[in-house]
């Protein structure tokens, strides 16, 4: 058809709808759309299918307007006749105009029963390019106009069914908004379940600075590091500060507490930081003496000591060097890298305190490597962490793990994360560290017990907003249990008011941030344990510190413990969360380090007030140094009998000259006289934790200042 048999017709159909429209005022009101809507369609689709008829044209269910052949006639849509078409006279344009206005008057008055609604929320097509001129009265037809709108099914190219989300990542690893995260080992797609700040509960002195890290979770229990990508942020600006250039970076501005938090795609994660206003007195360099073979890298270590007493990790911040970069380079953060044969000195400074430490740099060649520990038996489900240790040519040793590449002979068995393990199954496998071409091996059994359930502990705390809470997971085997604190995924329900941590370290520390409640899971292969957190208004009002007036022998140590109570009469451990200090350090020291907060150093003897202090308030205790000597150790359990598959703690109480006792657990050195049998540790945290290696008898010794005490231990199959 013709362009210009088509705009004759289409002026026709209109001016047959106007004169049908006006010709009949007596019959149809146009204010009243109700009583007069059917009848206008009827006439006016008459007229329209008559006026087609007469100017011989094809039946009008088969014409098409073509918008993409025919750029002066626009594609009807929702009924609508948009005559745009520059070529139509004025008077033409008016008619159509007012043709349109009556049009709209019914079409509007029907649209809600019309079959060809046009929804685009239920994902309804309207193909512009197919719309169809339709007579017949069956036809699916806008009122008026006749035109087909035509509804499609097919979902293939719908932008809101993304196949993404059950197909994985794409080739340029992109994911759905449901689950945005693409787990490039796995090629899944996951979602963001919490952030975690390490490291938890810091320590700084006021003019320093500390180095956080902001950790995701993801569903799927992978972790990745957005440090650079979340947003950083002090609760109290006046105490301590977070750099915008250098993500998660915190300064120390006064004495006081700070909550530094950070945040990203919609979830939050924080941590407390106190700071002091103690000065640096001097820097301490670990290992004060070490020899490397070319080659080889060596990670030195920056402790600061404060006027207070309190220490202070300065790795990260201290300024590092080398006295002969020929022979040995060092990067910020301690690592030194061993270049040529000869001797250099490593040096940490930071303002115009240094600390120093000896670097020899040989020709040495590794033969062997020792996997520890040996014959390491675990549980399904819990984790064992691996150490390798590199022997020389010239009879020198060096921890190598960093450097080995580590692998699981049956993965099926247990899986390595790293320089962990994890239990999935009974059996035996080989863990292997591989440096070059020297491995080194060890056998990891299995046991087949199966997880029940998973308590969470403390149930159902209550917790004032800036305080934090340390929740556990407890394991049920059977009739064992394990604690899996460290192995399992934490989640907290409503991140925006108490965030929980999933960093090495800290797992399962949670920070309230605003009142409310949350739910606290911990979650493992399929079996989840939940307690229900809530975070509250309630204030400070009291600082008590245990134990009371306790009197400890010079040399020794004693932790003491702060306990807050608030002003709902609820109590909580805020050990971690005071500042500490001693009011003679020529007698007593008392710790401020993370991990070690309250724990007291006898100097000398005499007398001290131990203070625990946060904010406005503080707490105290009297603390008497004596002058007695210890004369006895008691090991406990007695004569114990623990299976391969139970690690076994064992404690050490010491008695004093003046018949005073005190827990030395931390003091002694723990030895096993057969470690085929079993191992015993004496390194910080795990002091007296024996590991059962094989079936057998060997005797547990602990020992301390020439005192020594010795119980037997009987390993079962």
């Amino acid at each position: 058809m013709s362009h210009l048999r088509r705009v004759r017709i289409w002026l026709l159909a209109l001016v047959v709808i106007l004169v049908g429209c006006g010709g009949h005022d007596d019959d149809i009101e146009i204010g009243d759309p109700d009583a007069s809507s059917d009848r206008r369609s009827d006439v006016a689709s008459d007229r329209v299918s008559d006026a087609a008829n007469e100017a011989g044209d094809a039946p009008a269910s088969d014409a098409r307007v073509d918008a993409a052949s025919d750029g002066r006639v626009d594609a009807v849509v929702d009924a609508r006749v948009d005559t745009v078409d520059a070529r139509v006279d004025a008077t033409v344009d008016t008619r159509a105009d007012t043709a349109d206005a009556r049009v709209d008057a019914v079409v509007d008055a029907r649209v809600d029963t019309a079959d060809a609604r046009v929804d685009a929320v239920a994902d309804v097509r309207v193909d512009t390019a197919d719309a169809r001129v339709d007579t017949p009265p069956d036809a699916r037809v806008d009122t008026v106009a006749d035109v087909t709108v035509e509804v499609s099914t097919d979902t293939t190219n719908d932008p809101t069914i993304d196949p993404r989300v059950d197909a994985g990542c794409t080739t340029d690893n992109q994911c759905a908004p449901t689950a945005p995260h693409c787990n490039t080992n796995t090629g899944a797609c996951v979602s963001r379940v919490a952030i975690a700040v390490t490291p938890a509960n810091q320590s700084i002195a006021a003019g320093t600075t500390r180095q956080f890290t902001a950790t995701m979770t993801y569903s799927d229990t992978s972790t990745g590091d957005v440090t650079a990508l979340a947003a950083w942020a002090s609760s109290n600006t006046a105490v301590a500060t977070v750099d915008p250039g250098s993500p998660g970076l915190a300064t120390g501005v006064a004495q006081g507490m700070s909550t530094i938090s950070a945040t990203f795609a919609g979830l939050a994660g924080g941590t407390q930081l106190t700071v002091t206003i103690a000065t640096l007195t001097s820097i301490q360099v670990t290992p004060g003496t070490a020899t490397n073979a070319v080659g080889t890298t060596r990670q030195f270590t920056a402790q600061g000591t404060y006027t207070d007493n309190s220490t202070q990790d300065l790795t990260a911040s201290a300024t590092w060097a080398s006295s002969a970069t020929a022979v040995a380079t060092i990067a910020p953060g301690g690592l030194a890298t061993a270049i040529a044969l000869g001797p250099t000195t490593i040096t940490a400074t930071v303002g115009t305190i240094s600390g120093n430490a000896a670097l020899t740099v040989t020709t040495a060649v590794l033969v062997s490597i020792n996997v520890t520990p040996a014959n390491a038996t675990i549980a399904t489900l819990t984790t064992q962490l691996f150490t390798a240790t590199g022997t020389y040519t010239d009879n020198t040793t060096q921890n190598v793990t960093s450097q080995a590449t580590w692998a699981s002979s049956d993965p099926a068995i247990a899986i390595l994360n790293g320089t962990t393990a994890t239990g999935l199954s009974a059996g035996t496998t080989n863990i292997s560290a591989t440096v070059g071409a020297v491995v080194g091996t060890t056998p990891l059994h299995v046991t087949g017990e199966t997880l029940t359930s998973i308590e969470v502990t403390p149930a159902t705390p209550s917790i004032a907003v800036g305080f934090s809470v340390q929740f556990r997971a407890i394991g049920h085997f059977g009739a064992q249990t394990l604690d899996l604190t460290p192995d399992v995924l934490w989640s907290s329900s409503q991140d925006a008011n108490a965030s929980i941590s999933n960093a090495g370290g800290s797992e399962g520390l949670a920070t309230t941030l605003q009142p409310g409640t949350s739910n606290i899971s911990a979650t493992i292969a399929g079996v989840t344990g939940t307690t229900t957190l809530t975070i509250t208004n309630v204030t400070l009002t009291m600082i008590e510190v245990f134990p009371a007036n306790p009197s400890i022998a010079k040399g020794t140590t004693q932790g003491l413990t702060a306990r807050g109570t608030f002003s709902d009469l609820s109590t909580l451990d805020i050990t971690s969360q005071v500042s500490w200090s001693s009011t003679s350090f020529a007698t007593a020291t008392v710790s401020n380090t993370a991990g070690s907060k309250g724990v007291v150093t006898a100097v000398n003897t005499g007398t001290s007030i131990i203070v625990a202090s946060l904010g406005s308030l503080s707490g105290t205790t009297g603390l008497t140094v004596t002058p007695a000597t210890l004369v006895s150790i008691a090991i406990t359990p007695p004569n114990p009998t623990t299976s391969l598959a139970t690690p076994l703690q064992f404690t050490a109480m010491g008695t004093y000259s003046d018949a005073t006792t005190q827990d030395i657990t931390t003091l002694v050195t723990w030895n096993s006289t057969d470690s085929n049998v079993a191992t015993i540790s004496s390194a910080a945290g795990s002091e007296g934790l024996a590991t059962p290696v094989a079936a057998g008898m060997t005797n547990i010794t602990a020992g301390l200042n020439a005192v020594t005490q010795t119980t037997p231990l009987t390993v079962t199959p």
